[in-house]
């Protein structure tokens, strides 16, 4: 019996023990509550629980989506959904995605403090660990 509202996603590349295998993935595309969200927080409020909802989903059967995954699936493009993203980030939702890094607040590659160097404005260590903008004849 289908549900209304489903869909059967082919994801390939899911990796396991054997090399990459092809998943099929039941998703809710349309969800009971959508048409209420539409009408009160509009298109980009459903697109915003559908990312949510489809991550969550698709993270049960130990898979992770990818932007181009969720550009499929929700018909919208790449820049809109790293948009959509950084959002819900900012409301303090993780939003797991495949190919993506986590950010690591506060934190940078290179621990070593960087000042700006006065005659061409390249960026050298400080050496005293304080930033830049601390030191004397900083720009």
């Amino acid at each position: 019996m289908k549900q209304t509202g489903k869909i059967t996603y082919r994801y390939s590349g899911h990796r396991n023990g054997n090399g990459s295998r092809d998943v099929l993935l039941s998703l809710s595309l349309v969800s009971d509550g959508d048409e209420g969200i539409l009408h009160s927080g509009g298109i980009r409020h459903l697109r915003l629980r559908r990312i949510i909802r489809l991550t969550t989903e698709a993270a049960e059967y130990g898979v992770l989506l990818g932007y181009e995954d969720l550009s499929l699936l929700l018909l919208t493009s790449l820049a809109t959904l790293k948009r959509d993203i950084a959002s819900l980030e900012a409301k303090g939702l993780e939003v797991s995605l495949r190919g993506r890094r986590k950010k690591r607040s506060g934190h940078i590659s290179n621990p070593q403090k960087f000042i700006p160097q006065k005659n061409d404005g390249r960026f050298l260590p400080s050496g005293d660990g304080r930033p830049f903008f601390q030191r004397e004849g900083t720009v």
